[in-house]
Formats: C-alpha cells, sequence, structure tokens
C-alpha cells in the first residue's frame, strides 16, 4: 500500500494513502502504530516522505490461520490492515514500511541527495526504514542481469514483489 508521510520540524503529522489520485485517505491513526515508523526523525525538518507498507509472507499465512475471514493475498491484508478504525488491529499484524520517495520539502536544493542511492541513505539517517536491498547500475546489461537473478529468488523472498523498480 502506497502512503505519503508528513513530518513538520521532525515531528509526525499524518499519513494518507494515495486514494484516487486527487484525495488520500488519512490513516495515520493505524500507521503509527508500525514499529518502524519513527514518531520523531533525527533531524527536526518538514518534509514529506514516501513508501509502501507491506505484510510479510510468514505474517500473512499467520494472519489468515487467526482470522475468521481470509486475505486473498499480503497487498489486500496490508491495505486492509490500515484502513480499519481500530489502531489495535494494525498494531497486532507486524506491518513493515520501506520508504524510498522524496515530496515536498523545507531542505534547501543544494542539501539535498542527487542520486536515488543518496536519497536511500538520507533516508535511513533521519530514522526512517528504507529498502536494505537496492543497486546502482551502469548499463543495461547489469539491470538484465538482476532481473534474471531477482526472477529465480522471487519465491524465496519474505514478502511478493511485482518486479524491480528501475530509476534512470
Amino acid at each position: 500500500l502506497n502512503l505519503t508521510i508528513h513530518y513538520e520540524r521532525g515531528q509526525f503529522v499524518r499519513a494518507l494513502t494515495r486514494g484516487d489520485g486527487y484525495a488520500g485517505e488519512d490513516v495515520s491513526h493505524t500507521i503509527r502504530t508500525i514499529r518502524a515508523l519513527p514518531l520523531q526523525l533525527n533531524k527536526p525538518v518538514t518534509i514529506e516522505v514516501t513508501g509502501e507498507v507491506y505484510l510479510e509472507k510468514a505474517d500473512f499465512l499467520l494472519l489468515n490461520e487467526l482470522e475468521t475471514e481470509q486475505f486473498a493475498n499480503p497487498r489486500n491484508a496490508a491495505a486492509g490492515t490500515v484502513r480499519p478504525l481500530d489502531p489495535q488491529i494494525a498494531a497486532s499484524r507486524n506491518l513493515k514500511l520501506a520508504c524510498y520517495s522524496l515530496g515536498q520539502t523545507d531542505i534547501q536544493a543544494a542539501e539535498l541527495p542527487k542520486t536515488q542511492a543518496e536519497l536511500l541513505v538520507f533516508l535511513a539517517e533521519l530514522g526512517l526504514p528504507v529498502t536494505p536491498t537496492y543497486w546502482q547500475l551502469s548499463t543495461i546489461a547489469e539491470i538484465a542481469k538482476i532481473y534474471q537473478e531477482t526472477n529465480k529468488i522471487r519465491a524465496d523472498l519474505p514478502f511478493d514483489i511485482d518486479g524491480l523498480v528501475v530509476k534512470v
């Protein structure tokens, strides 16, 4: 589930879903229960960050064992967990978060990361969770190789993926 998370002067303010592309749903009450989400950043910046909320496969299987209503897949379970009014439900389901993009911020342009790899390091320095696996590649051949290698281990990953994201 894609989210935009807002911090003002380093303090968590709100989290919104993508919604219909124009207006998202405020899910702050459930997102704040994600253990990896800092309610205060390591620096007092005003920042908007985009990330994905997900559920690992093992947690999904356990959830379906415990619930009378079965979820179709981890993506539906994560999305369905974020929307209930009861944040205790979200807190009990071991949701994960990976941040990867920067929106509006009060940080001066000269101080902003120049590459995606630098951005992930920057977000981690703020205390935000990021994916531990990414590559900085220079050629199409390198991208093709990583794609093929990832496809071989895709079923063994602890979470579902649609594929790889390539940023140029």
